[in-house]
C-alpha cells in the first residue's frame, strides 16, 4: 500500500521512492552540536485505542515503544516510556483533554533507565513535551494520530496510514514529522533501522504487540514475550527491562545488541549492567560498540553521571577519561569530571576539572563553586574563598549551596561577622529566611558575635521550618543558658523534653548555676544522668558536653562540677581535667 502523511503539515523533507510512495531523507548537514540537556523533556505517555479490541491495543503498544526506542537515539538525554496499558476512546469528552491540558500527570510506570540529568537537577527548568498515539485499525490497515503537545496546550498533531506489517517505515515518517517539533537532529540510524518492517510477517507482529500490552497491565513477563526475544532485538530489550535476574538482563541484553548491531538502548543498559556487576571495564567496552560516527547521544557521560549518582566516582572519572573526541570539551564532561574527582578524593585533578570549566565559560556559578570545594580540599582557603566569592558574583539557582559554603569557610577562618553582615543582606534576605542550614548559619555566627537574642530569634524560626528537628530545640536551651539566666528554666531545657544522655548533661549543667530547690531535685537529677550512662556508655564525656553547650563561656569550675556530677552518678572518682 502506498504510505501517506496526513494532518496539519506533512512530514519534511520529503521525497518520492521508485514506487512513489513518501520516504524521508536525512539531511546530509554536519551532526548537531549542541550541548545535552538543552532541548526539551520528551515523555512518551500511553496511547488511546480507538477499536478496543486486541489487535489495535498490539499495535498502540508496538509503535510506543518503537517510537520511543527511535527517539532514544537522536534524544541526548532521554525521552521517558509510560509502560502502562492504552486508554480506550470515550464517546464523550476529548481524548486529548487528559494528557495535554493537565498541567502534571499522575505517577505512573516507566520502563527502562531515566537519564540522569548531565547539568544538574537545579541548575534549569527544561521545556517538557508529550508525545501520544491515537490508534485504530482494521484487517490490513492502521491509523496512527500522533499528538504532540506541552502541558495545558492541545498542541498539534499528523496522521499517518499504513499496511499492517510495515510499521517500520511509517515510523521513519513519524519522526521526520516529530524531528522539528522535539528540537532532536536529523541522524541516520533510525533511518537505517526502520527501513524495513518491525517484524518478519503479520502473524509475527500480532503475537508480538499483544505480548507488549499484557506486559504493561502488571510485572510479570510474558512467555511470548521471551520466544519474540528470540528474533526480535526490541523484544529482547523489553523482557531484560522487565527482568529481575541480573544474568538474564545481560543475556538478553546481549542478544538484542547482537540482533542489530549499534542498538543505542541496549548497548547502553549492557553497560550499566556491568557497571553495577563492578565490570567498569566491560562496561567501556560495551560502549565502544555503539555507531560512533553517526550517534548524537552521548552515551559514555550519560553512564559517567549514572556511576557518580549510584556512588562509583573512580569508575565514573576513568569512563570519561575514554570520551570520544566530540564530548572531552562540553559543559557535561567538565562538570561530570570536576565532581567525580572530589568525590574519589582527587581534589588536584577535580581542581583542573574545574578550572578549565571557568577558563571556557568564566559566567558558569557552578564551575567556580566546584573549584572553590577543590581549592579547600587542598588547604588553599584564600583561592576557595576567592572561588567562591566569584560564584556568588554570578546569578544562579545554586547561589544557597555556594553562600553556605562561603559562610562556613568564613566561620572557620574566625569571621563571624562578616557572616552575619552577608547573611543580613537585602538580596539573600528571603533566601537565607526559608533555608534551614543557612539560617542555622547565621544563628551561629550571632552567637558566635555575642547577639545572643539574634540567634535565639533565628533558632525559634528552625523551630518553625523544622519541627521535627529536637536539635533546633536544644539549641533554644543552650542560648538561654549562654544568656547566663538564672530562673526556672524553660520547657526547651526541662524534663521530659530530652530523655537522652546529651539533654540530659544540659539539664546538669543548667541546674549546676543555680541552687537547688529541694535535695529532691538534686537526687532525681543524679538518678537521670545514672539512667543515661547505662544506656549510652559510650557517650562523650560530661566535659566535652559541658563545652558543646556552653562553648567558650564554659568556666572551668563548671566543667569540674559537671565532671564530678558525672563520675559520682557512673559510680567512679571524680578525674582532674
Amino acid at each position: 500500500m502506498l504510505l501517506i502523511a496526513v494532518g496539519q503539515q506533512g512530514p519534511t523533507p520529503v521525497h518520492p521512492d521508485t514506487q512513489g510512495n513518501a520516504v524521508y531523507r536525512p539531511g546530509a548537514g554536519p551532526p548537531d552540536s549542541a550541548p545535552p540537556d538543552v532541548g526539551p523533556e520528551v515523555q512518551i505517555l500511553a496511547g488511546i485505542a480507538s477499536n478496543w479490541d486486541a489487535r489495535t491495543r498490539g499495535l498502540e503498544a508496538t509503535m510506543r515503544l518503537h517510537l520511543w526506542l527511535a527517539l532514544r537515539d537522536v534524544h541526548p538525554t532521554g525521552p521517558t516510556l509510560q509502560w502502562i496499558p492504552a486508554r480506550p476512546a470515550t464517546r464523550t469528552g476529548d481524548p486529548v483533554d487528559g494528557a495535554c491540558l493537565a498541567q502534571e500527570l499522575p505517577p505512573a510506570r516507566s520502563l527502562g533507565r531515566n537519564d540522569p540529568p548531565l547539568l544538574g537537577r537545579s541548575l534549569r527548568d527544561r521545556e517538557t513535551i508529550r508525545v501520544f498515539l491515537i490508534v485504530s485499525s482494521e484487517i490490513g490497515l492502521a491509523r496512527y494520530e500522533v499528538r504532540v503537545c506541552t502541558p495545558g496546550s492541545r498542541g498539534t498533531s499528523q496522521v499517518f496510514l499504513s499496511d499492517v506489517g510495515r510499521e517500520g517505515p511509517t515510523l521513519r515518517e513519524m519522526m521526520a514529522w516529530l524531528t522539528a517539533r522535539l528540537k532532536s537532529p536529523e541522524v541516520k540510524p533510525w533511518f537505517k533501522t526502520w527501513s524495513q518492517p518491525i517484524a518478519p510477517d503479520v502473524a509475527a507482529l500480532r503475537d508480538y504487540g499483544q505480548a507488549l500490552a499484557e506486559s504493561m497491565g502488571d510485572d510479570t513477563l510474558p512467555p511470548a514475550l521471551l520466544e519474540a526475544a528470540a528474533l526480535l532485538p526490541e523484544a529482547a530489550w523489553v523482557a531484560a527491562a522487565l527482568s529481575d535476574d541480573p544474568l538474564a538482563r545481560r543475556r538478553l541484553l546481549e542478544r538484542a545488541a547482537a540482533l542489530r548491531p549499534g542498538f543505542t538502548a541496549a548497548l547502553e543498559d549492557l553497560a550499566w549492567e556491568w557497571s553495577i556487576a563492578a565490570r567498569p571495564d566491560l562496561a567501556m567496552l560495551t560502549l565502544s560498540r555503539l555507531l560512533s560516527p553517526e550517534r548524537t547521544r552521548p552515551s559514555e557521560l550519560l553512564l559517567a553521571a549514572r556511576m557518580l549518582e549510584e556512588g562509583s566516582p573512580h569508575d565514573a572519572a576513568r569512563l570519561l577519561e575514554e570520551l570520544p573526541p566530540r564530548w572531552t570539551e562540553t559543559t557535561a564532561a567538565r562538570r561530570l569530571e570536576a565532581r567525580a574527582r572530589l568525590a574519589s578524593g582527587d581534589a588536584e585533578g577535580a581542581r583542573r576539572a574545574a578550572r578549565a570549566w571557568t577558563e571556557a565559560n568564566p559566567g558558569a556559578a557552578e564551575a567556580w563553586l566546584l573549584r572553590g570545594d577543590a581549592e579547600r580540599s587542598l588547604g588553599e582557603a584564600t583561592s576557595a574563598e576567592v572561588a567562591y566569592g566569584h560564584a556568588l558574583d554570578r546569578p544562579s539557582r545554586l547561589r544557597a549551596e555556594v553562600l553556605t559554603k562561603w559562610a562556613v569557610l568564613h566561620l572557620e577562618r574566625g569571621r563571624a561577622a562578616t557572616v552575619v553582615q552577608a547573611l543580613n543582606e537585602e538580596d539573600d534576605a528571603g533566601l537565607v529566611e526559608s533555608d534551614p542550614g543557612l539560617l542555622a548559619l547565621r544563628a551561629w555566627a550571632r552567637w558566635r558575635t555575642d547577639d545572643v537574642a539574634g540567634a535565639a530569634e533565628d533558632t525559634v524560626r528552625l523551630t518553625e521550618l523544622e519541627p521535627e528537628r529536637v536539635e533546633h530545640r536544644r539549641n533554644l536551651c543552650v542560648l538561654a543558658l549562654s544568656a547566663g539566666t538564672t530562673e526556672a528554666p524553660p520547657e526547651e531545657c526541662g524534663e521530659p523534653v530530652f530523655a537522652d544522655l546529651f539533654g540530659t548533661l544540659m539539664e546538669a549543667v543548667w541546674l549546676s548555676r543555680r541552687p537547688f530547690r529541694s535535695p529532691e531535685e538534686g537526687g532525681l537529677l543524679d538518678q537521670r544522668v545514672k539512667t543515661a550512662a547505662v544506656a549510652a556508655p559510650l557517650a562523650p564525656s560530661a566535659a566535652g558536653a559541658a563545652l558543646r553547650v556552653l562553648g567558650p563561656r564554659a568556666t572551668k569550675e563548671d566543667l569540674a562540677a559537671l565532671q564530678a556530677r558525672w563520675q559520682l552518678a557512673r559510680g567512679t572518682e571524680p578525674v582532674n581535667r
